[in-house]
């Protein structure tokens, strides 16, 4: 049935009707607006992302105020000295580790610390 059809529409000498043209036209510069928009909002979207990691890697480098993990004390503003005690809620086991303590404030609200074990 549906094949009939199709075949009449393909063989008819009438073309389509105006109406149907512009109807088809619209559709087709919509979709072709979305599309920019899209594009647009990706590129935007990769830009900031670019802006981020560059501004993240650049103050992982620096040692002012940003953590430098390799580093020692010496090298970096924001390194102390402490003890670590690790207790087993289990059993009896307590160790204690002395560490330097980084905290990293340079790129988010929320700091990310780390221990390095003093050798």
């Amino acid at each position: 049935m549906i094949k009939t059809k199709l075949r009449k529409k393909i063989k008819s000498p009438s073309g389509e009707s105006i109406a149907e043209t512009l109807v088809a036209l619209l559709i087709a510069a919509l979709a072709l607006v979305m599309l920019a928009g899209a594009m647009t909002a990706a590129s935007n979207m990769i830009a900031v992302s670019r802006k981020k990691m560059n501004q993240y890697y650049e103050n992982s480098k620096r040692a002012d105020g940003v953590v430098i993990m390799n580093s020692t004390p010496a090298e970096s503003e924001n390194v102390t000295a402490g003890t670590i005690t690790i207790t087993d809620t289990a059993g009896p086991l307590t160790d204690t580790y002395n560490v330097y303590f980084y905290k990293n404030t340079g790129f988010s609200e929320t700091p990310v610390v780390a221990y390095k074990l003093v050798d």
